[in-house]
């Protein structure tokens, strides 16, 4: 057993009886796909996991997971502004955010009842907690990334956010303690309770076997796509100009599970709704050149596999253009969206 999979280990043989119910955030996928390890190790353990989710991330997780006991649980909502700033979008949306997070709240006794849950693990949702069962929080940002002219407020950020954390009976960060960090000051800026715990990086791909020797694939170029709307669809855009423009053979999964998967053909760009896991990383191994965004999620993933990729973080979102700057340290290109389909 690795490192990281025994602190895994020990983070979940921690938690309390035999049905956990594990409930990621809808903010693009990767807050579902990078539950899966735990999910994993929650049944590797003899105990059960309940998966409370909705929209994408539910139907991502049905098909990945098709035996599995699965909720519908519709939590905070989030559209991103089309401008390059987030932080306005978000502010206006607070209210609307609030209630929903309220509302959350309220819904979990409901579930915890019904479905006999001994503890929960909620992956960034801010209103899974209550007395009545252990509650863990998840995150990879302990501190919230302010923009240019705003870093003063980082600090009464961080108290903020720890205003919920406090509220659950631990906190896991899915990361290092120490270095190698992927996260840099989103975790690691500012000395945090006893109830952090860091869990050593989450990634699907830790629980199939990534090959050893390299396959072949008829693509030059893959593109992962994920995120909220409507940037996900504008990255779509950009991106398919520049593979179109560069004309080397390309395949851009576009993040949308499906009940069917949709393939379609433009010139050299081969687009995809969704692809499993197994076939996903087969690509991801093999084709030469990987476009994504940088989230969390997708650095988690790159990290596993010892790739590296050409980052484009969604515009204004400030976590993701200051994890693009730290992988850039790294050897990672990359490139704004405004200059993808740029001439």
């Amino acid at each position: 057993m690795s490192f990281s999979s025994l602190i895994l280990h020990d983070a979940v043989a921690s938690l309390p009886g035999k049905r956990i119910l594990v409930c990621p955030l809808n903010w693009g996928l990767g807050h579902a796909t990078r539950c899966i390890p735990l999910i994993k190790e929650i049944e590797r353990q003899g105990k059960t996991a309940v998966v409370a989710a909705y929209g994408l991330s539910l139907k991502w997780i049905k098909q990945e997971l098709p035996n599995h006991e699965v909720v519908e649980f519709p939590g905070v909502n989030v559209t991103y502004s089309k401008h390059r700033s987030q932080v306005g979008a978000m502010a206006l949306a607070l209210p609307r955010i609030m209630a929903d997070i309220f509302r959350e709240h309220r819904a979990l006794e409901v579930v915890i009842r019904e479905y006999k849950i001994d503890a929960v693990v909620s992956d960034n949702r801010f209103g899974l907690f209550t007395a009545t069962v252990p509650c863990v929080y998840i995150t990879h940002q302990l501190m919230v990334k302010m923009p240019k002219g705003l870093q003063w407020a980082e600090p009464l950020g961080h108290w903020l956010h720890g205003r919920f954390v406090k509220r659950y009976s631990a906190c896991w960060v899915p990361d290092y303690a120490n270095e190698p960090s992927l996260t840099a000051d989103l975790s690691h800026r500012f000395s945090e309770s006893d109830k952090v715990r860091f869990i050593g990086p989450l990634s699907r791909f830790q629980t199939v076997t990534i090959p050893t020797a390299e396959p072949q694939s008829d693509y030059q170029v893959l593109a992962v796509l994920s995120g909220p709307e409507p940037q996900r669809t504008l990255y779509e855009q950009a991106l398919c100009q520049r593979l179109k423009r560069e004309g080397a053979e390309a395949l851009v999964v576009r993040g949308l599970p499906q009940d069917e998967t949709e393939w379609q053909h433009d010139d050299n760009v081969h687009l995809v709704s969704h692809l499993k896991t197994s076939e996903l990383l087969r690509l991801m191994v093999s084709v030469p050149t990987l476009y994504c965004r940088s989230g969390y999620t997708t650095l988690m993933d790159l990290a596993v596999l010892g790739r590296t990729a050409i980052l484009t973080p969604t515009p204004g979102q400030t976590e993701q253009e200051y994890l693009a700057e730290v992988a850039k340290q790294r050897g990672f290109m990359v490139v704004k969206q405004q200059d993808l389909a740029g001439k």
